[in-house]
């Protein structure tokens, strides 16, 4: 059986769907006050957003995506290249480094700066899910 690169495509195309819808739940459970009145083609466009704009730093496992896509959804979209935090651009560019490792220490980086404690040390929310825990941890 021979399968051509476009029937490739059709197998490829949901998966990424889903991933955008999984990513866009995740958003809508983590931040239910901001996303709350957005109809759900909305929230999967902000989702499929993020998700390209993690890509450009070669993010590609679904809880590093939820894990950008918090700070998107926090620090406005184009963070790591604005904002005073040109730094997050620069660690997350540096391939040399293991995506997860490479978000960890944004993620760490950011709640220290902003005065945001982790989960589990009884202090506020945090970047990384908007209460402080990881999707797996729920």
């Amino acid at each position: 059986m021979k399968i051509r690169r476009e029937q490739l495509g059709a197998f490829a195309r949901p998966i990424g769907r889903n991933r955008v819808c999984r990513l866009a739940a995740h958003l809508r459970r983590a931040f239910p006050q901001r996303f709350e009145a957005w109809a759900a083609e909305a929230l999967q466009r902000w989702a499929h957003q993020a998700m390209e704009a993690a890509a450009k730093y070669d993010i590609e496992e679904e809880y590093d995506f939820c894990r950008f896509a918090d700070l998107t959804t926090l620090l406005g979209p184009g963070f790591a290249d604005s904002g005073g935090f040109e730094w997050a651009g620069r660690l997350l560019s540096d391939r040399s480094i293991p995506a997860s490792r490479r978000l960890d220490e944004v993620v760490e980086r950011i709640r220290r700066e902003l005065g945001v404690s982790a989960a589990g040390s009884g202090g506020t929310k945090g970047p990384g899910s908007a209460d402080g825990t990881k999707e797996h941890d729920r």
